[in-house]
């Protein structure tokens, strides 16, 4: 009986970090590994709109945290209504961005009465940093991995059972029984690059222009529709050869463009 390839050391110690990652979260901390990277990247988000806030103040701090506790509420709320009315009850990071998320920050933005330009601005350099530490809350989870790979990482069977703490709840992926593509870091990694290349754009501006949040909805789009080539197929229905979230990137990633263009013009 053939035996299949040895482990790479980096499988080894993808899997060694997985295991830990669940012992110190459960034991030491009493938490899940998602929720501890949900909190560190509010923590980490916070922390930067302090900084925006201090160097470009029309969007006062005070402000800005008022609006990011408010739309954490109301997406958990738009969560419920997702599952209960729809039944669906994944999250979707683009689609709820974009039908949800945004429209309801420039809808709460719009009755405080502060700049589209710095609110826009600020959460464009959000986002890569609170999805990039989020992905790895994913990675030690077990959702969202990707295609079988003899080099990947083995998620043990024990860490696949639905997580609650208070009002939040995860629910990790079927557990794949075979090594997989960690396709949650590789995401990781580029909104690392896409924040630390905003970041550095937003914050070198005179004054804000709106402009890092279409950077980050193009830049994202592309990413997630290259990386949705080696993701686990989702249960979401595919369209032709392309997942649901590819197709949904290519809307996004059009109309980014052309208002980036429509922007940079006037």
């Amino acid at each position: 009986m053939k035996s299949g390839p040895a482990p790479s050391s980096l499988s080894v110690a993808l899997d060694l970090a997985v295991r830990r990652a669940h012992w110190i979260s459960s034991n030491r901390l009493k938490t899940h590994p998602y929720f501890l990277a949900t909190d560190i990247a509010a923590c980490a988000s916070l922390a930067l709109g302090f900084f925006f806030t201090k160097q470009f103040p029309q969007l006062p701090f005070v402000a800005f945290v008022g609006e990011f506790f408010a739309m954490t509420a109301l997406y958990k709320a738009f969560l419920l209504l997702k599952e209960r009315v729809f039944g669906i009850r994944s999250r979707s990071y683009l689609q709820d961005t974009v039908i949800f998320l945004l429209p309801a920050f420039s809808l709460l933005n719009l009755i405080l009465g502060y700049p589209f330009a710095n609110a826009f601005d600020l959460v464009g350099v959000m986002f890569p940093l609170y999805v990039a530490i989020v992905r790895i809350g994913c990675f030690f989870g077990g959702c969202c991995y990707g295609l079988p790979s003899p080099q990947g990482v083995l998620y043990p069977h024990a860490i696949f059972s639905k997580a609650h703490a208070g009002c939040r709840s995860y629910q990790p992926g079927p557990d794949p029984g075979v090594r997989v593509f960690p396709v949650q870091l590789v995401e990781s990694f580029g909104n690392v690059l896409l924040f630390g290349g905003i970041a550095f754009w937003a914050f070198n501006q005179v004054e804000p222009s709106g402009l890092a949040l279409l950077f980050y909805l193009l830049g994202y789009s592309v990413l997630r529709f290259l990386l949705d080539f080696f993701r686990r197929t989702s249960a979401r229905p595919r369209i032709g050869y392309f997942s649901e979230a590819q197709v949904f990137c290519v809307a996004v990633a059009l109309a980014s463009l052309a208002l980036l263009i429509w922007q940079i013009r006037a």
